[in-house]
């Protein structure tokens, strides 16, 4: 009927409509203030990035704290070390015969110690004094059982002159003493 005089209309295709519109909705958004995806996009790594860099600095300040504490624990362990090798040593002059005696010593020399280093500590002091009565009978048992008159000299002159870097260490004194002067049997057992 085209002929005829009427108008034919035309439809547009299914979906065309609602293309046009989207695109319209689109190209709309595209003019507004807000950033664009590829902005959006590009802001983000750099706020990763910078989050990145932060991270890392962290990380890094962490790592040289931590190497930085085991730095001084070493230093700490090692004059530790010193100062017991330094306490730990015979005193000068000719050393008593009788082992019996000079384990009494090594208790009262221990008891002395105790007394000298945890002054300033009641509490302590006060356990160490209760204590004191079993305690000095297993120092003097412990230095007879170790039988070495060496090992007993150097016990009694390290407790009679370590100083409070070594108020926590009498069985490392009193270990380390062995371990340089009592001679072990064949056993394995100190002489």
């Amino acid at each position: 009927m085209i002929g005829s005089g009427m108008i034919a209309s035309r439809r547009a295709p299914a979906g065309w409509t609602s293309s046009c519109l989207l695109l319209l909705v689109l190209g709309a958004a595209g003019c507004d203030s807000t950033p664009s995806a590829a902005q959006s996009l590009a802001a983000s790594e750099e706020k990763k990035t910078t989050d990145d860099a932060t991270t890392q600095k962290r990380t890094e300040e962490i790592r040289k704290k931590r190497e930085a504490d085991e730095k001084a624990k070493q230093e700490a362990a090692a004059a530790r070390l010193a100062a017991l090798d330094a306490a730990c040593v015979l005193p000068p002059g000719k050393p008593p015969k009788k082992l019996d005696a000079l384990c009494g010593q090594v208790a009262d020399a221990h008891d002395g110690f105790m007394q000298r280093n945890f002054a300033d500590d009641k509490e302590t002091l006060d356990k160490w004094n209760a204590a004191k009565g079993t305690q000095t009978p297993m120092t003097i048992a412990m230095c007879r059982k170790t039988g070495n008159i060496e090992a007993a000299l150097c016990q009694r002159h390290a407790l009679q002159n370590a100083g409070p870097e070594l108020r926590n260490d009498v069985p490392d004194i009193l270990r380390t003493c062995i371990d340089k002067f009592a001679k072990p049997k064949g056993d394995g057992q100190p002489q």
